[in-house]
């Protein structure tokens, strides 16, 4: 019903709203509007109150009218209870509107609601984050639309969104609707009642108002409007009254997840995360499809077509969704557009490893769960029709090449289907599944046909048993019926997987599945990932912060992949089936270019033994196929991006101390990737034109089809990486053969005009060249890759000039919207992710603690739109978690952190082995989120004037402990020898 996510809360939430009246009214703060400021209005010459206060008037039926009223002392908005009756009688046209608004903007009480006279007015949004329209709010938004259309949505910071229709309750309708709202500073829960025809509407969702306001106390009031509707619309009854908050349980961290957060379009485009079950790591993601090819799931798609196994967290391709299944009852369809099915986001919910929605098309409860390589479905048919399960093995979110279905027996379906890699790349691989069901099914059949997705149809064969796919333009599928019942029917699905055989996905589901319980694997589900989201735990900060953070940190735990079966058994890059080691897992599906930036130095910390079998599995990865790849999936090279990531990565954790996978065979393969070109013909590129970088120490732009300037500055911090780990691996000649190469970087930089940029074989630059343009880059231009130097700030710094660096970089944040292809910050893209903590490096640290709140505050909401621009698999989640802490590795081929403000008053990492300490512990002021920057700082009781921390301090255990203030303190960490080392201060 609402913009963000529904949950439908039942008969414990009815039983709160029937007292909730009672409650306010005896501990009310606000009863009514007798204390109200007067109305101020636009366009709207008779709004306001009735004679006796208990009547509010907002629009009186005339077109782009809007009025605003509020209560002129602010009240306690941390947790809160509120009722109010509304009443729209329109005479035509769309849309009108009013909203319960919580703000603090500067105007007070004399805030409005729309844009002022002589400036253009939508009153379709209420005004509400038009120009001169409401700011630092949070607002409960009642619209009308066109026809009759109506919807509900809450929103913050000034912002508009997307409405969600209450049906059965008519807005419309002329009748007065009794509105119920319950904020427990975290969920606004919300009931909503015809008070002619008594029915009524549910929903819940989180959202975190004291950030989006900037205080623990609002002006409370409405605003209305309409646009070119006509309707009078009123506000009567009304009660609001402080509550108490609800205690945060740390025992139980799963509550704090939002699987919806991302799901959406996302302020940059392509927010891409799934919204379904998977454990942590887990081989199995399996989620609701809203779309025939692409991501998967997007809330703002209005029919679920069915469910797929394989999902991958957010990347920006096509990708996977295999192993697709639905159900349906009465006559077996085979085309999409017969199957697929509305939902409403009313009746659905999702919160770490479970999901349930109602196919409204074909009343059917579906809830979603799973193990590490199986999933289960149950479904729960309505009585009095035939219930089915279809399987339409060619659907797939990418391309599919070949598929085959096999109905076993009563109980079984088998198969496999083979996808392309992502990304356009034609690599096949297949997965295997089984099928297994809670009751025998009465009768079944296949089909065949032709067509793609949308447009695939087939002709059923009942009782055949097997259907084979093996050209892409093929349309295959099979179903299980059961006849009708007279009561409701539940039907649980088991689906195991596996990579390497029919017989490796039998087992995984034998093993994992066969003989567990829905309810037990959900509750097995929900266990694992409270203990997973417990590595880390906060305190202090807002309740939606702590949901922000925690939604971040699962993101972040979903890839790389399991990949080994069960039995460890696995598919290797040279297509042979090999054997984990025993108490190991083989990992897949590594968002190179993107996780080596933060994710990876986070799972470092907080999951150090599946890092170092992550580890491991690049290193097989190198052995089993000759090269390290930036980006594989599955078990192939996609060549993905540029650089050599995975190097960093691998040096990051050896650095860390993580020694527990064979450095040996993988120092071999990163000099390899670092030094020579691949043999024709072989599927991974490597290093793009590393014969010409030998040669001329730069990547030249004429040789170059794809960012000549981003492949040496990302080839550059993987040399560094590798100077660094030489070291460390008492290497001296290797050690000053990357030293070397990684100030390769330097030979693109234009000292005269201060940027990176392309140049030619012949040595000159490239001409014309302008800043802004994308040319020489890689999802970027000259102005998101002046920064990327992060393993020699230092040298960057003064290369450019400290006054001039200072300056740019301090434009770079002064932006109103940010930009792909602009001169400023790009939070969407992970570019720039490193930029906002590089004023570390240039003697103004107190602009990174600044910086890093906006972009958070900016970029991650509780929200379908709550992730900047796609995920990659969690990296974009990671930059999260590891900016509420206050940390972040500029250069993750440095066992160095560098520092910012946290946002909590505590968090605590709890380490495991081999890390030497059992935890350590950040510490701050209360106030946190209204306390930006750096006062002063200790570790371990001593006091610490630099901006950095090393790694190892940390994993041995220890406490840094923060006075934040409201000011910025412009004494703290800001000379040369406060700043985070850099390579030009070494030499081999």
């Amino acid at each position: 019903m609402n913009h963000s996510k529904n949950w439908l809360v039942g008969a414990a939430l009815t039983a709160l709203c029937a007292t909730l009246a009672m409650r306010t009214a005896a501990r009310g703060a606000i009863h009514g509007f007798g204390g109200f400021a007067p109305v101020n209005t636009a366009n709207d010459k008779h709004a306001g109150f009735s004679d006796h206060k208990k009547l509010l008037t907002l629009t009186t039926g005339g077109q782009m009218e809007a009025a605003s009223a509020f209560f002129p002392k602010r009240q306690k908005i941390s947790a809160f209870n509120a009722t109010f009756t509304y009443q729209a009688k329109t005479t035509g046209g769309a849309a009108d509107g009013v909203a319960m608004v919580l703000q603090n903007d500067p105007r007070g009480v004399k805030a409005l609601g729309s844009a002022q006279p002589g400036q253009t007015f939508d009153g379709g949004s209420l005004g509400y984050g038009q120009p001169n329209g409401i700011t630092r709010s949070g607002a409960f938004e009642v619209n009308i639309y066109r026809g009759n259309g109506v919807g509900i949505a809450v929103n913050t910071s000034g912002a508009t969104g997307g409405y969600g229709g209450t049906a059965p309750v008519n807005l419309r309708s002329g009748h007065k609707i009794r509105f119920v709202i319950s904020y427990n500073g975290l969920w606004l829960h919300v009931k909503a009642t015809d008070l002619t025809t008594h029915q009524s509407v549910t929903s819940a969702q989180p959202i975190d108002l004291v950030n989006a306001i900037g205080a623990t106390k609002a002006y409370v009031g409405f605003t209305g409007a309409t646009g070119d509707g006509s309707a009078r619309q009123t506000i009567s009854d009304f009660t609001f009254s402080a509550a108490h908050a609800k205690a945060f349980n740390p025992s139980s961290l799963s509550e704090y997840v939002d699987p919806f957060v991302g799901t959406g379009n996302g302020p940059g485009g392509g927010i891409n995360l799934f919204p379904g079950p998977s454990r942590p790591f887990g081989m199995v993601q399996l989620s609701p499809d809203t779309e025939t090819s692409g991501y998967g799931y997007h809330y703002y798609q209005h029919d679920i077509l069915g469910f797929s196994m394989t999902h991958m967290s957010g990347p920006g391709c096509n990708n996977e969704g295999d192993v697709f299944f639905t159900a349906t009852t009465g006559k077996v369809h085979t085309r999409m557009a017969n199957f697929q099915s509305p939902y409403s986001h009313a009746q659905e919910a999702a919160s770490p490893g479970y999901y349930r929605v109602k196919l409204l098309r074909w009343g059917i409860n579906a809830q979603l769960t799973s193990t590490d390589r199986c999933g289960l479905a149950r479904f729960t048919f309505p009585a009095g029709k035939q219930a089915n399960v279809l399987i339409p093995i060619s659907q797939t979110l990418n391309f599919t090449a070949g598929a085959h279905v096999h109905i076993v027996n009563k109980r079984e379906v088998d198969g496999y289907v083979i996808d392309h890699a992502f990304c356009g790349n034609p690599q096949p691989y297949t997965v295997h599944f089984v099928m297994k069901f809670s009751r025998p099914f009465k009768t079944f059949g296949t089909w065949k046909g032709t067509g793609v997705g949308m447009n695939g149809r087939g002709t059923l064969h009942a009782r055949k048993r097997t259907a084979t796919q093996i050209h892409h333009n093929q349309w295959i599928g099979g179903y299980v019926s059961w006849p009708k019942s007279n009561h409701q029917r539940v039907i649980t699905v088991k689906v195991g997987i596996s990579y390497v055989s029919l017989n490796g996905a039998k087992n995984n589901l034998r093993k994992e599945a066969a003989r567990r319980r829905f309810t037990a694997v959900r509750r097995a589900a929900t266990a694992a990932w409270n203990k997973s989201l417990k590595a880390i735990t906060v305190r202090g900060g807002t309740a939606g912060e702590r949901m922000v953070f925690y939604t971040a940190l699962y993101h972040s735990l979903l890839m790389p992949s399991i990949f080994s079966d069960a039995d460890g058994r696995y598919l290797g890059f040279d297509k042979k089936i090999h054997h984990a080691a025993p108490g190991h897992m083989i990992y897949a599906n590594y968002s190179g270019w993107d996780i080596y930036r933060s994710e990876m130095p986070l799972l470092a910390i907080i999951k150090p033994r599946r890092v170092q079998d992550m580890c491991q599995s690049i290193t097989l990865m190198y052995k089993q196929g000759g090269w390290i790849d930036r980006w594989p999936q599955i078990n192939l090279y996609t060549n993905v991006m540029c650089g050599s990531p995975l190097t960093t990565v691998m040096c990051n954790a050896w650095d860390d101390g993580l020694h527990g996978f064979d450095m040996k065979t993988a120092w071999r393969g990163m000099v390899k990737d670092a030094t020579q070109a691949p043999p024709p013909g072989h599927p991974y590129q490597g290093e793009s034109n590393i014969n010409a970088i030998n040669k001329l120490h730069y990547d030249p732009d004429n040789y170059e089809g794809y960012g000549s300037v981003s492949q040496i500055q990302e080839d550059c911090v993987a040399y560094s990486a590798l100077y660094h780990l030489a070291k460390r691996l008492h290497k001296p000649a290797a050690e000053k053969l990357f030293y070397k190469r990684a100030l390769y970087y330097r030979n693109v930089f234009d000292h005269k005009d201060g940027y990176f940029r392309p140049r030619l074989s012949n040595g000159q630059w490239r001409t014309p060249f302008k800043p802004t343009q994308g040319h020489g880059f890689i999802e970027g231009n000259g102005w998101h890759y002046q920064w990327l130097a992060p393993q020699d700030m230092a040298w960057l710094v003064h290369a450019m000039g400290k006054a001039r660096f200072n300056r740019r970089l301090t434009r770079f944040f002064s932006y109103k919207t940010p930009g792909w292809f602009d001169n400023y910050y790009n939070p969407y893209n992970e570019v720039d992710l490193e930029a906002p903590f590089e004023f570390d490096f240039s003697g103004e640290p107190w602009k990174t603690q600044a910086v890093v709140r906006k972009v958070l505050r900016e970029n991650y909401t509780l929200s379908p739109d709550g992730v900047p621009g796609n995920d990659d698999c969690g990296e974009m989640s990671s930059w999260a978690v590891m900016g509420m802490m206050g940390l972040y590795a500029e250069d993750p081929g440095k066992p160095v952190l560098e520092l910012s403000s946290p946002s909590f008053r505590s968090i605590t990492v709890h380490l495991q082995a081999p890390y030497k300490g059992r935890q350590f512990v950040i510490k701050s002021s209360r106030g946190t989120q209204f306390k930006p920057y750096i006062q002063k700082l200790t570790v371990n009781g001593k006091t610490w004037p630099r901006c950095y921390v090393p790694t190892k301090l940390l994993t041995d255990g220890g406490t840094l402990k923060y006075t934040l203030g409201k000011k910025p303190n412009k004494r703290w960490a800001v000379t040369a020898a406060d700043e985070p080392p850099s390579l030009s201060m070494e030499k081999p």
